[in-house]
């Protein structure tokens, strides 16, 4: 069997390469890709593979932005070979993130909130999370910590059940709805550094690579099924061209996935995002924990297409 969607500790799961290719072997997994945030994976990773006998190939999870739609999602990439081209774009996502990180903590601490930049690398360094792949919801996890910020975004926002989530939604993240008056004041705003999606399409076919939407059923999970039915012919004109089923799709956005695959002849893909972090992470899921609707032969055909599409 597979798996082509998961992170180590260079990403954000607390596994390094020899224990995953170990956890791997023991499911007796065939083919097996990671897909670390805005990183390439191969050198150590497909060395050591081959030590297990398992097959992979050049991998990563682009963090990009539909500009067209406002819409910040996913892509997984795929390639026998990636060109510099994708590498730059991907160093360039990493910096940037880096230093967005930096000026929101800053921002912060001007509007009174108690947070220290070495104080938040540090806790989370602890908890095996890397540097390259902190981002603004893990600010509010942090920030939450300390029962002083609990206590003043709740004077704030005069909301009493405060908890990451309900911080981020309302201070940090980029809304022109009811909470705009509040990320306003507190939000960082920076110039676009993710790479489009439009670029990203472009560079799926310089480099012959294979370019899949990552769990749609999570990244449209507040629009949900008609707007993404909507969207995806847009995508899937920029070179677009596989979806993810992730492990935790329904029936309902199997089949509107299964419905494309027919309309558009794109490939589907299955895997688990992988990351199992801790209690707070609560959106992803163990290693090799494919769909439970799939088949045997949903399976096999997967695999095939991926690897033929892969040699091609």
């Amino acid at each position: 069997m597979f798996d082509l969607h998961f992170h180590s500790n260079i990403s954000d799961w607390k596994n390094s390469i020899d224990e995953i290719l170990k956890k791997a072997s023991e499911q007796d997994l065939k083919f097996i890709a990671l897909t670390d945030h805005d990183m390439i994976s191969w050198g150590e990773f497909a060395i050591n593979a081959k030590t297990f006998w398992i097959n992979t190939c050049q991998s990563t999870e682009i963090s990009t932005r539909d500009l067209k739609n406002k819409k910040s999602l996913h892509l997984t990439c795929y390639s026998k070979k990636f060109w510099d081209d994708i590498k730059k774009i991907l160093e360039n996502t990493v910096e940037k993130k880096q230093q967005l990180i930096i000026k929101q903590i800053e921002k912060l601490k001007e509007k009174w909130f108690k947070i220290e930049i070495n104080d938040f690398l540090n806790y989370w360094l602890n908890l095996w999370k890397k540097i390259d792949s902190l981002n603004r919801f893990n600010i509010s996890q942090f920030l939450l910590n300390n029962s002083y910020n609990v206590e003043l975004a709740k004077n704030i926002s005069w909301i009493k059940n405060m908890d990451p989530e309900i911080f981020f939604e309302i201070f940090l993240k980029e809304k022109w709805e009811f909470y705009s008056d509040y990320w306003l004041k507190y939000w960082i705003d920076v110039p676009e550094y993710e790479p489009s999606i439009e670029v990203c399409g472009a560079l799926r076919k310089s480099n012959n690579a294979i370019l899949s939407i990552a769990h749609p059923n999570l990244t449209f999970k507040k629009e949900w099924l008609e707007y993404f039915k909507n969207i995806f012919p847009y995508y899937f004109e920029i070179w677009v061209n596989w979806i993810e089923i992730n492990t935790k799709a329904d029936k309902k956005w199997i089949e509107i996935i299964y419905e494309f695959k027919n309309k558009y002849w794109i490939i589907i893909t299955a895997w688990s995002d992988n990351h199992k972090i801790w209690f707070t992470d609560s959106k992803h899921w163990d290693f090799w924990k494919l769909n439970p609707t799939l088949t045997i032969e949903d399976k096999k055909l997967i695999i095939k297409e991926f690897n033929k599409r892969l040699e091609n």
